[in-house]
C-alpha cells in the first residue's frame, strides 16, 4: 500500500480534497444547521381580465392579501431570506364557469436552496356569478336654483338609454340611473357631459359597484319670466271713468340671446283704445317684442282686461280756515280776506279714489299774488285742489277775496 501511495500522486490529491470537503461539511453542519421557519408572502392574482372574456364576475371573495409559508433551509439562507424571494399566485384563467369556485395557491421560491414545506391557506374559495347586460333609462337630478326669474323649459339626455354590463346581482339591484347637474345661477342654454350615478330601490348610491363609467350629454333650455306692461289710450264716455287694467297673462316666458335676456325686465303691449267706453271689457293686444326675443309658447297676443266704471261723486264742505293762501311778496297779508266762511264742492271720479279723499289730503289753496296791484274791491280767484289722477272737480270752483286798502298812520 505504501508503495502504491508513493507511486500514484493522483490518488493522493483526490484523497486530500475529499478529506477537506468532509471536514468542511462536518463543520458547516455544526455552524450553519438546516431548520424550518415561516414567512408571510403577498398573494398575486393572475389573469384578472380572463373572467371578463368568459362573462364571469367575482362577487364576494375570500382572497387573502397574504399567505403564510413554512420553509426549510440553512441558517445563512434563511437569515438572508425576504418575503419577495417567493412568488405566491392564483390564476383566474383556470376558471371556466361559475361552478369553478376553488383555486389552488401556487408558490415558487426564487432560491432553490430553500424548500417550501406548507402553504396556509392552500386554496382560495371564490364567489362567482354570471356577467349580464341590461339597458336603463337615464334621468336628470338637478340641484341649486336658477338665476332669479329664469326657468328650465326643456331638458334632454343623449343618449337617454344606456347599456350596463356587470355582475348579475349588481345589475338586478339597480333601480334608477341619474345624471346629476348643479344649475345654480343658470341663465342661458347649457350642454354638459356628466357621469351617471346608480341607485338601488332604497335610493342608495351603488355607483362604486358598477365597473364601467357611463357618461351622457345633458342639454338644458332656459327662459326668462318677464312682466307684461299694458296701456290704454283715449277716454271713456261722459260720466264714466277708467279704473284699472290687467294683462292676461301678466307675465310671459321668453327666450333669446343671453345678453338681451339679462337686461330685459318688462315687455310692453300695444295700447288699447277705450274711447267712449261705458263698461268693462277685454281687448286683444299685441306684444311689442324686442328683436330676437320670442315667447316660449309662440303666441304674441295677450288679452287686456279694462275696467270702466260709472263716475262717482263726493260732496265736501271746505272752511275758509282750511284754505291756504299764497300772498304777494310785497303785500301785507291782512289786506286780503276770504269772503265766504264755507264753500261746498263736488268731486267726480273713480269711487275707490273718492273714498280716500278728505280735507287733509285735498290741500285746498288760492293764490292772491295776482291781486297785489288791484284796487280795493272783491275778486274771484281759482280754488286749487290736490286730486288723484282719476278724480276731477265737478265745476271750476272760485273763491271770493276782498282786497282792502291799507291806511298808513301818521308818525
Amino acid at each position: 500500500m505504501n508503495e502504491l501511495l508513493k507511486k500514484d500522486i493522483t490518488v493522493k490529491i483526490i484523497s486530500i480534497i475529499f478529506a477537506i470537503a468532509l471536514w468542511y461539511n462536518v463543520v458547516d453542519k455544526n455552524s450553519n444547521p438546516i431548520y424550518p421557519t415561516s414567512v408571510s408572502v403577498p398573494l398575486e392574482i393572475l389573469n384578472k381580465n380572463s373572467l371578463d372574456n368568459k362573462k364571469i364576475g367575482l362577487k364576494d371573495t375570500n382572497i387573502p392579501p397574504n399567505v403564510r409559508l413554512t420553509v426549510r433551509g440553512r441558517k445563512d439562507k434563511l437569515e438572508a431570506m425576504r418575503q419577495f424571494d417567493f412568488k405566491a399566485t392564483i390564476d383566474l384563467s383556470e376558471i371556466n364557469s361559475v361552478t369553478d369556485k376553488e383555486l389552488k395557491i401556487k408558490v415558487i421560491p426564487n432560491n432553490p436552496e430553500i424548500q417550501v414545506l406548507t402553504i396556509e391557506p392552500e386554496t382560495v374559495t371564490l364567489a362567482l356569478e354570471k356577467v349580464i347586460q341590461s339597458s336603463f333609462k337615464v334621468g336628470i337630478k338637478t340641484s341649486g336654483v336658477l338665476k332669479k326669474n329664469y326657468q328650465l323649459i326643456n331638458t334632454n339626455v343623449i343618449p337617454d338609454t344606456v347599456p350596463i354590463e356587470g355582475n348579475d346581482s349588481i345589475i338586478k339591484s339597480i333601480a334608477s340611473v341619474k345624471a346629476e347637474v348643479d344649475v345654480s345661477d343658470l341663465d342661458k342654454n347649457l350642454t354638459i357631459e356628466k357621469e351617471c350615478r346608480f341607485y338601488n330601490d332604497k335610493g342608495e348610491d351603488i355607483s362604486s359597484s358598477v365597473k364601467r363609467n357611463v357618461k351622457v350629454k345633458i342639454q338644458f333650455e332656459v327662459a326668462k319670466e318677464i312682466k307684461v306692461i299694458p296701456d290704454v289710450k283715449g277716454v271713456p264716455a261722459k260720466n264714466y271713468v277708467y279704473s284699472d287694467l290687467q294683462a292676461v297673462p301678466d307675465k310671459i316666458l321668453v327666450s333669446g340671446p343671453p345678453d338681451i335676456l339679462s337686461s330685459l325686465y318688462e315687455i310692453k303691449a300695444q295700447s288699447v283704445n277705450i274711447n267712449n267706453m261705458t263698461s268693462s271689457t277685454t281687448i286683444k293686444s299685441k306684444l311689442l317684442l324686442p328683436k330676437d326675443i320670442s315667447p316660449v309658447d309662440g303666441s304674441t297676443d295677450i288679452n287686456v282686461h279694462v275696467i270702466i266704471e260709472k263716475e262717482g261723486q263726493k260732496d265736501l264742505t271746505i272752511s275758509s280756515e282750511n284754505i291756504s293762501v299764497i300772498y304777494p311778496n310785497t303785500s301785507v297779508s291782512s289786506r286780503y280776506t276770504i269772503m265766504p266762511q264755507n264753500i261746498s264742492i263736488s268731486l267726480k271720479g273713480k269711487t275707490t279714489d273718492l273714498a280716500n279723499i278728505d280735507i287733509n289730503n285735498l290741500k285746498p289753496s288760492i293764490n292772491v299774488a295776482g291781486l297785489a296791484d288791484n284796487p280795493t274791491g272783491t275778486y274771484k280767484v281759482p280754488l286749487s285742489l290736490n286730486l288723484p289722477a282719476n278724480v276731477r272737480p265737478a265745476d271750476n270752483y272760485q273763491i271770493e277775496v276782498s282786497v282792502e286798502e291799507i291806511i298808513e298812520e301818521p308818525t
